[in-house]
């Protein structure tokens, strides 16, 4: 018995609103289109994100697999000029003299770290690769 009266009240809603459609229209009131629908809003807050902006990242192609793993870029870092003058190597810690300055291991000159000295060369790291340098008594040795 429920639906049935709301089955009945519904109708009844319905044909009231058609009424009173009828009567407007009849009394010669027109509707316009534009009144029929809601007001179109623009975005205007450009500094602020924009609500409606997808967030969803597009799906980047597939990389070509690679036999033996991924290829990483080569990457070339020079080296700085260095100019080995001397190189202090009996003492209790080993010295060198670098671009007029003393370093011992553990140094930086020129963004390059030192990270031994011997008799014969000096090792730097530089950009995460490691590189030596003859030391001025051992470059002699040959000539």
């Amino acid at each position: 018995m429920d639906t049935t009266r709301a089955r009945i009240s519904l109708l009844a809603a319905v044909a009231a609103v058609a009424a009173a459609v009828f009567v407007s229209s009849a009394a010669g009131v027109e509707k316009k289109d534009e009144d029929l629908f809601l007001p179109q809003e623009e975005y205007k807050a450009s500094e602020l994100r924009d609500p409606f902006q997808t967030w969803i990242i597009k799906e980047q192609p597939a990389q070509p697999v690679v036999p033996g793993g991924p290829v990483e870029p080569e990457i070339t870092a020079v080296a700085p000029a260095l100019n080995v003058q001397g190189v202090f190597w009996g003492a209790s810690f080993p010295q060198a003299i670098i671009n007029n300055t003393i370093v011992k291991e553990g140094d930086t000159v020129q963004n390059a770290k030192v990270l031994s000295i011997t008799k014969d060369s000096i090792k730097f790291q530089f950009s995460n690769r490691e590189f030596s340098v003859a030391a001025p008594a051992s470059s002699q040795k040959g000539q």
